[in-house]
C-alpha cells in the first residue's frame, strides 16, 4: 500500500490545524477522550512532521495525552511492546484509515479498534503485574508488611519512628528495612540516626498506595471502560458522530 505523507509546505499548517481542532475538541467534549486522543494519533503519523522518530514521538506523545485525560496507570505498562508484537497489524490498521484521511469521507475504525484494543491489553498487562506484586507483598514477614503500610501513610518514616509505631526491637527493625531495600521496595534517604525510608515509587503504584483517581477520571473510566471499547458496533455507534478535522478532509 502506498500512502502519501504531508509535504513539507504542508506540514506546518497541518499540524497547527491538529493541534487545534483537538485542543477545541477536548474542550468542548464533543468525543471521548480515547477516540480524539486515537485520531489525533493516526493524523500526527499521517502528517509525519519529522524526517524520524515519528512512530518513536507518537508514543510519548499517547503516553502524555493519556495522562491528561487522567489516565494515569499508562507509564507503568509498556504500550510499545504491545504494538513491536503486533507490528504487521498496526501498519495495516494505520493505513487502511490513513488512506481515507483526505477523502470526504474519513474512516477511523480500522485504526480505532487497534488503538483502543492495545489500551486493553496495556491495561490487563499492569493488572497482571498488580496482581505478582500483591502475592510477592503477602508472602513477606509480618512486620515487613507492618513497615511499609507505615511508610505508605507517613511518605517518609525513621527507625525510630517504626520502633515507636510498632514495638519490635530496634536491630530487627534495622534488619527488615535493610530487606526491603535491597528488594526494592523502599528508598534509603540519609546516613546515620537521620536516615529515612520512603515507598519506591514503582511498588507504591502497584502496591496500591497510588494516589486516589480524580471525580474526572473516575467519570472517563465510568463512561468509557477501555476493555469494552474494542465492540465494532458500540464503536460504529460512537464514531457516527465523530467531527471533522477540516482541512485534513482534502489537500489544502
Amino acid at each position: 500500500m502506498v500512502f502519501e505523507t504531508a509535504t513539507p509546505f504542508e506540514t506546518a499548517g497541518w499540524m497547527r490545524e491538529l493541534v487545534s481542532w483537538f485542543n477545541r475538541s477536548i474542550e468542548e467534549e464533543t468525543q471521548h477522550p480515547l477516540i480524539l486522543i486515537g485520531v489525533f494519533i493516526v493524523v500526527f503519523l499521517a502528517i509525519h512532521p519529522f524526517k524520524d522518530g515519528n512512530g518513536r514521538l507518537s508514543r510519548v506523545l499517547t503516553t502524555l495525552l493519556l495522562l491528561r485525560a487522567g489516565y494515569g496507570y499508562v507509564p507503568y505498562s509498556s504500550m510499545e511492546s504491545i504494538i513491536e508484537r503486533n507490528k504487521d497489524n498496526y501498519y495495516l490498521t494505520l493505513r487502511r484509515t490513513q488512506q481515507t484521511i483526505r477523502k470526504e469521507e474519513q474512516n477511523w475504525e480500522p485504526w480505532l479498534v487497534f488503538f483502543l484494543k492495545t489500551m486493553a491489553k496495556q491495561k490487563d498487562n499492569l493488572a497482571e503485574k498488580v496482581k505478582e506484586e500483591h502475592a510477592l507483598r503477602a508472602s513477606l514477614p509480618a512486620l515487613s508488611r507492618q513497615i511499609l503500610e507505615l511508610v505508605k501513610t507517613r511518605g517518609e518514616i525513621t527507625v525510630k519512628e517504626i520502633e515507636e509505631s510498632t514495638g519490635a526491637n530496634r536491630n530487627t527493625i534495622k534488619v527488615h528495612v535493610k530487606k526491603l531495600a535491597e528488594q526494592q521496595y523502599l528508598q534509603h534517604l540519609g546516613q546515620g540516626r537521620g536516615a529515612r525510608y520512603m515507598i519506591k515509587y514503582d511498588h507504591w503504584e502497584f502496591g496500591g498506595g497510588a494516589p486516589r483517581p480524580s471525580p474526572s477520571t473516575k467519570r472517563l473510566r465510568r463512561d468509557c471502560k477501555v476493555s469494552h471499547w474494542p465492540d465494532r458496533s458500540l464503536l460504529s455507534r460512537k464514531l457516527a458522530t465523530c467531527p471533522s478535522i477540516g482541512t485534513f478532509d482534502r489537500p489544502p
